[in-house]
């Protein structure tokens, strides 16, 4: 799973939470105790938010691994998924400027009258 938000307002505080398991008595439905995160957290005012709702084991799994490589960042190890694409987002920056570059290059040519 990717997820990426951009907020350009004021930014939340990060929340994470857990819920406890419960039985939806309409139909009941057993729901196993979740782990939640809210990255942006709940700000004031009505505004789109993400959620990522995963079981205990999910996120015990997911708090190891971000652990892991956060550990490894800070000794200067880095993935080569997120060396390829820090590479690859550097490259297409590069080309997108370049394209900026020449197609002014033709509207400020001098002219021959």
């Amino acid at each position: 799973m990717y997820v990426q938000l951009t907020l350009n307002d004021e930014d939340g505080v990060p929340e994470v939470y857990s819920t406890p398991p419960w039985t939806d008595d309409a139909d009941g439905r057993a729901e196993t105790a979740r782990v939640v995160v809210d990255p942006v957290g709940r700000p004031d005012g009505d505004r789109a938010g993400v959620l990522l709702t995963m079981t205990i084991g999910e996120a015990l799994v997911l708090g190891r691994r971000i652990t892991e490589i956060a550990e490894r960042a800070a000794e200067g190890q880095f993935s080569q998924r997120g060396t390829q694409w820090r590479k690859e987002v550097q490259d297409r920056k590069r080309r997108e400027a370049w394209n900026v570059l020449m197609a002014g290059s033709d509207d400020d040519s001098p002219t021959d009258s």
